[in-house]
Formats: C-alpha cells, structure tokens, sequence
C-alpha cells in the first residue's frame, strides 16, 4: 500500500470512529471511490491500534482514576463484609453472656431494650457518606457500569463476527443504518432535556447503553452515534453521554484489536506492510485524539444537527450506488 494512501485512511478512521458517522461505513466507501485494493486484515488491525490509542492517551487520568477506585472499592467491599460478619459474632456472643450473666426476666427485659450493640459504630451509615462525598471516579462505581456495559457488545461480536463481515457489510443495510440511526439521532437531540451526568448513571443506564453498543455492530450504526443517541433518550446531558460512550468503547476496541493482532500474528505480516502499518496507525490516533478533544469542545454548545443532515446525504448516496452502480462493498 502506497503511504499516502495509508495516510488518508488512518485520517478516516480517526475522524468518523468518534464522530457519529459510521466509520466502517467511510473505510468501505473510500477505496471503493478511488479504486484501492482493499487494505486487508493486517491495515485493518493498525487503524484500530492508532484509535485505541488516542482514546487511552486522552482518556489517561480518567482511566487511572477509575481502576484505583475499581480496587478500592472492591477491597472496601470485602473488608466491610468481613467488619459486618465479626460485628454479628461480637454482637451475638455479647448478648449471649449477658442473658446467661442476669438470669432474671426482668434482666431479659432491660437487655431487649437496650441493645448491647450501641457502642459499635455504624459502618454502613460511614459507608453512605463516604460515597456521597465522592465522585463516580474516585468510588469506583463507574467501572463496574462500564464492565456491565461492555458485555452486550462482546458477546454479539464473538457469536456474530462472520455474518458482521459479510452478511451485514452490504450497501442496503450501511444506507438504511445511516438514515434509520440519524433520524433517532434528530429526535433524540431535539427531545432532549436531561441532566444527568456521570454521576447519575445507573445499572440500568449502563445496560441499555451497552445493548445499544452491540447493535453498533451493523455497519452504518456507529459505536458513537448510537450510544450517545441512546444516552440522550436517558437523559443524559450531550457531553456526558460523549464521554460514557468513548469510555464504554475502550475495551471493546481494545478486544477487537487483541484478537485481530492473534490473527495477524496467525498469518504473518509481509515485510513490506510494517510501514504503512505504523503510518496508519500514528496518523489514525493523532487525528482520533484531535476529534476527541474537539468533539466533546463542540458538545458544549452545539447540537448533533449537522451530523444528522450529513447522515442522512450519505445513505442516500449509499443507497442510490448500490442500485445503480452495484456498489460492492463486502472485503
């Protein structure tokens, strides 16, 4: 491959895998209207590579915070369960000794009264507040929902791969993706009155969104466009569902570039693709970070608007080149 073609397509890749515009939909159209070969498995991997990158690198503090507290809250976890365990034996023999100590049912009834635990301190009170005072960041609870949210999508991905690069990967199904998920993406947008941000989400957010990653599996979708859209039907403020969405799409990539690189690894890398690899993944994750940083600038004020219009333009000339020029897309 010709570097300045590598070039163009890790640029692609970093713009629309976080942009709401599908990128498989742009990495089929793009050597199909220049007459590219097709890139391959080995390219494939390097794009992928370039945008997990960018999203690690600008999502790095995020990132640490969330596993520290993950721990952290996971050994709070088990030492509260075993505080609550010895409070019970403690609590039990006291009032064992004491019954056995009085005797009397005048005794019995003092000591029903008056609970011999009053002097231990409550540790699930200590616990709420704890909580209260810190951010889904520092608890910890946000990587348990992303770990939730991660599920959905990979076990589509794992049961469904080949009909996903096959079956799915057709004109008629990239064009009806697009238009379908930008006219959800309009009536989201507009619908949209929520304020509720990272420190609001719950299990069942966390699930619905995940759901939602996996149907972005469908080419045309995008991983970005439907979880946002998703979250704003949750009522989620616009940059909270940006960030929730490039966050849950971490390990997803992650995974996907884990397997594809076993594949690679399978079949061997031509000496003559380490270069453009390493081309298109730079350019891929330098680009990806800017539209990152840019995107969730925008989200700050502006509206999902253009995308969908632009959404919209594309399926339509997806659609009328599948019917009138056969557009093939399929690798």
């Amino acid at each position: 491959m010709p570097l300045w073609q590598a070039i163009i397509l890790g640029a692609v890749q970093g713009l629309t895998e976080f942009l709401p515009i599908s990128s498989t939909a742009h990495l089929a159209l793009v050597p199909w209207l220049f007459g590219w070969r097709d890139p391959g498995l080995t390219f494939d991997v390097a794009l992928h590579v370039g945008t997990l990158v960018a999203v690690v690198i600008y999502f790095w503090k995020t990132w640490m915070e969330l596993l520290a507290g993950g721990l952290r809250r996971f050994r709070l976890g088990s030492a509260k369960s075993a505080d609550s365990a010895n409070v019970d034996f403690v609590d039990s023999a006291d009032k064992t000794v004491k019954v056995c100590t009085l005797g009397t049912a005048d005794s019995l009834e003092n000591l029903s009264t008056s609970s011999g635990t009053q002097n231990l301190p409550n540790k699930t009170n200590f616990s709420s507040a704890q909580s209260a005072s810190t951010g889904p960041l520092e608890d910890g609870s946000l990587l348990w929902l992303l770990v939730l949210g991660t599920i959905p999508a990979a076990v589509v991905g794992l049961l469904f791969e080949k009909q996903v690069e096959t079956t799915l990967r057709s004109p008629l199904v990239m064009g009806v993706a697009l238009i379908v998920v930008a006219l959800l993406m309009a009536y989201a947008d507009r619908k949209q009155s929520g304020n509720k941000g990272l420190r609001q989400i719950g299990v069942a957010d966390a699930l619905l969104v995940g759901c939602s990653q996996a149907v972005a599996l469908i080419p045309g979708v995008s991983r970005s466009g439907i979880t946002i859209t998703t979250g704003l039907f949750l009522h989620f403020q616009r940059d909270a569902a940006a960030r929730f969405s490039f966050l849950l799409s971490t390990p997803i990539i992650a995974g996907a570039c884990l397997k594809k690189l076993l594949d690679v690894y399978h079949q061997g890398l031509a000496p003559n693709a380490l270069v453009p690899f390493a081309v298109g993944a730079l350019v891929s994750a330098v680009t990806g970070y800017a539209t990152i940083a840019f995107f969730l600038k925008f989200l700050q004020f502006g509206t999902f608007r253009i995308f969908v219009y632009y959404r919209i333009i594309l399926g339509i000339i997806v659609l009328a080149l599948a019917m009138f020029y056969r557009l093939n897309l399929t690798p």
